[in-house]
């Protein structure tokens, strides 16, 4: 299971509360003892964000890597990345993209958020296939989490019979690229709730090991050094982009209008959205920093600031 937050800590008073990590940076078995990097690895959402971290950090330790991807002509990978065609609502497609993986990367794609089915056929199909390895990127709080379907998945992933892993990862740095608008504004109603940002590239590099290594049967529980605040948040944007960045507070029936109007999100999924901003991070329920990344890695897990700063441009002036 997750490691739980330990009382070794020391508080920073600008940004929050930060493990003191280097007591734990014990690496795990898998880093740099990957045992035959000649399997076939399949990444599912391979072009998603951490689907292509994931190809990236499983290029870097040599592995043998399959993109699946929808569309052959549009997927841009790495040089030595085979790419295949998978259409997860096209049954067609599974068998040739699953022939021959030894560990596959099951990132639920937003085209089987809705299909839960499907999913679990998908399980079942890899397992049928000879797939040894199934890595989930799962969700943070996926045990109490009751409108997503990740703990059911996780369940059938360990019924399959294959060897596993959970990620679970809290919520990403990279989400701040799109949800800050125009205006320099992030407009959450989140009140002075704290989150343990983590970043997509940090997933990646756990998936990688995941996969790779012989750990089997555990979840991981994937957060960033310290727990940030969006006041916070705002001013390390601001610091960096050289803007004046604003946190707001808004309503949380404003935030779940503004998600379906402007975002097209089903008016479900926004109020259940609005609710885990406005009740759970409100509540500090994502603000716990845990020592899986680090300890997995062998080295710290990415700060916010590190992050904003090595991806300044990828936000719009």
């Amino acid at each position: 299971m997750g490691h739980f937050f330990r009382p070794t800590t020391a508080k920073n008073p600008k940004f929050g509360w930060a493990v003191e990590h280097s007591l734990y940076y014990r690496r795990s078995a898998a880093v740099h003892n990957y045992g035959d990097i000649f399997m076939t690895i399949l990444v599912l959402s391979a072009t998603g964000t951490t689907g292509r971290a994931t190809v990236r950090a499983l290029l870097t330790r040599g592995a043998r890597v399959r993109a699946a991807t929808r569309s052959m002509d549009s997927a841009s990978f790495e040089v030595g990345v085979e790419v295949v065609r998978f259409d997860p609502l096209e049954r067609s497609t599974w068998s040739s993209a699953l022939s021959g993986v030894d560990a596959m990367y099951f990132c639920l794609p937003t085209a089987l958020t809705e299909e839960v089915e499907l999913s679990l056929a998908l399980i079942e199909a890899a397992a049928v296939q000879g797939v040894q390895r199934i890595v989930m990127l799962s969700a943070f709080r996926a045990d109490v989490i009751t409108y997503a379907p990740h703990k059911r998945l996780e369940a059938a992933i360990e019924a399959s019979g294959v060897r596993w892993i959970h990620l679970r990862p809290n919520f990403f740095a990279e989400n701040f690229i799109t949800m800050l608008s125009p205006e320099n504004m992030i407009a959450l109603p989140a009140g002075g709730g704290r989150i343990s940002f983590v970043t997509a590239s940090d997933v990646g590099e756990a998936a990688a090991e995941a996969l790779l290594g012989d750990d089997h049967g555990e979840i991981w529980t994937l957060t960033g050094p310290e727990a940030l605040d969006h006041e916070q948040v705002a001013s390390i944007l601001g610091e960096t982009l050289g803007r004046n960045v604003q946190y707001v507070d808004i309503a949380p029936e404003a935030y779940a209008e503004m998600l379906t109007q402007y975002m097209g999100m089903d008016a479900q999924k926004a109020t259940n959205l609005s609710m885990v901003f406005s009740v759970d991070v409100a509540q500090n329920e994502y603000a716990p920093v845990l020592e899986d990344l680090p300890r997995v890695l062998g080295r710290p897990a990415t700060s916010f600031m590190q992050w904003a700063q090595a991806n300044a441009e990828a936000f719009a002036s």
